[in-house]
This record gives C-alpha cells, structure tokens and sequence, in this order.
C-alpha cells in the first residue's frame, strides 16, 4: 500500500510540475482552472494520505536544512570557539581535545 501511495504521490506531482512547467501558450480558462481544482481535490480526497506524506517529506528537509545551518556555522565559528583568547582554558592548553560548552546565564 505504501509503494502504491508514493507513486501514486510522484505522479501526481511529475503532472503537476509538467502543468505548470511549460511555457504558456493561452491562459488557462476559468473553466479549465476550476476543473484542474476539482481534479486534484477529487485526487487528494481519495487518497489523504498522501497530505500525510508530503507533510512529513516537508518536515524532514526542514530539518535537513537546520542541521545543514547549524553545521555551517559551528564550522565558519570554529576558529572562534576554540581558540579564542578570553576563553577559560582547564588543562593542558596544548591539548589535542577542545570541549566547547554552550549555555546561557538566564
């Protein structure tokens, strides 16, 4: 069922893509756009769960992408993070491991 839900979801998304990808020759009539509407309504209405799924293909790349930032950062900061000379050092201050703590006063 599964299987069946995630080509069921890639095509309807390869047709719409394809709908929208091509130049336009004439505008879409009003009659053609509401049928378009009902079509995809009749489609998502059928099958659910394919909101289900790309809601949760959404969440995932959202996640991919603050986790992404977040290692971007941390490695344009490294410099910063570990050798910076106001920093409280414990140890050996030539040592090969460098903890960075993170936390906030409030």
């Amino acid at each position: 069922m599964y299987k069946r839900d995630k080509i069921f979801a890639t095509l309807l998304a390869t047709i719409i893509c394809l709908l929208f990808s091509f130049p336009a020759q004439a505008e879409m009539t009003a009659q053609e756009k509401t049928a378009l509407k009902a079509k995809i309504l009749e489609v998502l209405n059928e099958n659910p769960e394919l909101l289900i799924t790309a809601l949760h293909g959404l969440q995932q790349r959202v996640e991919q992408e603050q986790e992404q930032a977040k290692l971007t950062t941390l490695q344009n900061q490294r410099k910063a993070l570990e050798q910076d000379p106001d920093s409280f050092v414990a140890g050996n201050p030539a040592g090969d491991i460098t903890l960075v703590e993170f936390f906030d006063y409030r």
